[in-house]
């Protein structure tokens, strides 16, 4: 099979339990996404814009869900300090909903219309907190609330983790704020397209967009990070990548372990393993590996991964997996992606690494995940006939933490683009039907239809765990203002070869601009050559007689590195010219 045709397909995060190996490694074929039900229902939406005071506890209220009856008041008891601590930050008793531990649809949206539309404006928060596991409170009701609200949830099997949760939250709402986080992306180079293609499609973009943001003083970074050998991937390398780092962005990249080829031997033996992040042949990190010790304290974890969150009562996808199944177009074999979803009376639950890493006290305050089949569609779609790459709105999500954005106001950039591909489905539909009522020829729009549908279903897999008010210990994000080149720290450049984009540099730190507080550090020593290399391959840029892959190919390095010189290029330029013009003035 090409490469090209591998980079085109469906590609699937999840790798058997035992022995590492990708449950789909060849993927599906882009065309599989078309097996759908026709009649798949389009939910409504709403299209909130929290606007400038998005992260204004007071004026945009925060809420709590609990389980009805003695468990909900028991949890209740459980994060009393946080109910005493947002009280005070909004000047008025959080608001209470107790819910039933399960519900239909029909239930989800009568709960809506009939409690939380009725109640005063000022009552309904635009903050809420889900105390409970999936079977306690039901994700449908998480699921409708989060399209236009800011929703999180807390899951722990012992009332001493949410205890020490809150504990924690609550500390590091206190500490001194820093003027920039960390931020560090690990990708496990497990040698599948599937982490292949993520490293390429969504990891790299990430890092261009954060290189470039801090360099022009629009990203308060304190440090950029990639990790992960190509080589033999492992998890201590993991820990040592995030040794003594805090309050700052994890983003991994990893398949998440579903059921071992033999299946689970039970169903604790499930939700201990199912989401833990796979290390391939050479391992996995478990919750049991992040407990205890120091592991990123009160940063924020976003794991792309299948599982990484949880596993639901049923996926979004098993309907159009059996369909593949039957019509005979599943490569390889169709029970192992099954295997994993829920069986007939087995409880939903949150993963028990995101778990373990919430309630160690030296660990995130926030962790994004995906809560069922997490695919490469997340980041490339394919509804308009090309593959677009999207990775754009996940370096918005980092972007916007490391502002100092509260977690639920990060992922509303997520919640956004799922509006945007539930509102292309509805005007698709509405089109056709308008056209079929004025006896108009219909074109046959099956195949579009599947990939928005696709698109639409991976998006709405994406949760927050942790509160969704929490936030990094950061200082506010000034207004964004390109500093002059003398202003700037050098930014170290390395060249590499084109193609291996997949393969992580050695850990580089991407300084921003400097404080007022902070001297401009001392620029180490460049060979003039290696500037007239530069300068010739800014010009040809210029010129543009060679696309950038061809340049970046004869320059050896990255495509996004070129991008990088010609617009530090640029800039200086500008500012010698605007300096000249005002000596002639």
């Amino acid at each position: 099979m090409r490469s090209d045709d591998l980079e085109n397909d469906l590609h699937l995060l999840l790798a058997y339990a035992d022995d590492g190996d990708p449950v789909l490694p060849d993927g599906l074929d882009r065309g599989a996404a078309a097996r759908r039900e026709e009649d798949e229902g389009v939910e409504g939406t709403s299209f909130y814009d929290p606007g400038a005071a998005g992260n204004d506890l007071a004026a945009q209220g925060w809420g709590v869900v609990v389980p009805e009856g003695d468990e909900g008041e028991r949890l209740l008891a459980a994060v009393r300090p946080l109910l005493d601590a947002r009280e005070r930050q909004i000047g008025d008793a959080p608001v209470i909903y107790r819910v039933k531990p399960t519900m239909t649809p029909r239930e989800v949206d009568a709960w809506r219309r009939d409690v939380y539309e009725q109640a005063d404006p000022a009552r309904q928060p635009y903050y809420q907190l889900f105390l409970g596991d999936l079977d306690r409170v039901p994700l449908a009701l998480q699921q409708t609330q989060s399209i236009d609200s800011c929703v999180g949830r807390l899951a722990f099997d012992a009332l001493e983790d949410y205890e020490a949760y809150v504990d924690k939250l609550l500390r590091w709402e206190r500490a001194p704020a820093a003027s920039g986080g960390d931020l560090l992306l690990h990708t496990v180079h497990d040698g599948t397209p599937a982490t292949s293609i993520g490293a390429r499609g969504l990891m790299e973009p990430i890092y261009a967009e954060a290189a470039a943001a801090a360099a022009n003083g629009r990203l308060p970074l304190r440090e950029l990070v990639r990790s992960g050998d190509p080589d033999s991937p492992d998890p201590a390398q993991l820990k040592a990548a995030i040794d003594g780092r805090e309050a700052g962005v994890l983003f991994t990249l990893s398949h998440g372990e579903g059921a071992p080829r033999r299946d689970w031997s039970s169903e604790l033996d499930k939700r201990a393993g199912q989401g833990a992040m796979s290390f391939g042949s050479n391992g996995r990190l478990r919750g049991d590996d992040v407990r205890g010790g120091a592991f990123l304290p009160g940063g924020v974890w976003f794991m792309f991964a299948c599982y990484g969150a949880g596993t639901p009562d049923d996926s979004r996808f098993r309907h159009w997996l059996q369909q593949l199944r039957d019509a005979g177009k599943f490569r390889g074999k169709p029970e192992a992606v099954l295997k994993s979803l829920p069986k007939e009376g087995e409880r939903p639950f949150v993963a028990a690494l995101p778990r373990a890493a919430l309630a160690n006290p030296d660990g995130p305050v926030a962790f994004v995940g995906h809560l069922d089949l997490a695919w490469t569609y997340s980041f490339q779609e394919l509804d308009r006939g090309r593959k677009d790459s999207t990775a754009g709105k996940f370096y918005k999500v980092v972007r916007s933490l490391l502002r100092g954005d509260r977690v639920g106001v990060s992922l509303r950039e997520i919640v956004r683009h799922y509006v945007e591909k539930n509102q292309a489905l509805t005007n698709n539909i509405d089109e056709r039907r308008a056209k079929e009522v004025r006896g108009e020829a219909v074109a046959d729009d099956s195949v579009e239809m599947a990939h928005l549908w696709m698109a639409r279903q991976d998006l709405a897999g994406y949760v927050t765990l942790g509160d969704p008010a929490a936030r990094l210990a950061l200082s506010p994000a000034a207004p964004a203002q390109a500093p002059s080149p003398q202003a700037q720290r050098p930014i170290e450049l390395r060249g590499a070869p084109a193609d291996a984009a997949v393969e992580p540099a050695p850990p580089q730190p991407v300084a921003a601009a400097p404080t007022s507080s902070e001297a401009p550090a001392a620029a180490r020593e460049v060979d003039p050559a290696e500037v007239d290399r530069m300068v010739e391959a800014v010009h040809a840029m210029i010129v543009g007689d060679l696309g950038l892959r061809a340049l970046a190919e004869q320059y050896g390095v990255e495509r996004s590195t070129l991008t990088r010189w010609l617009s530090v290029y640029s800039d200086a330029g500008r500012e010698a010219l605007r300096r000249l013009k005002a000596d002639e003035g």
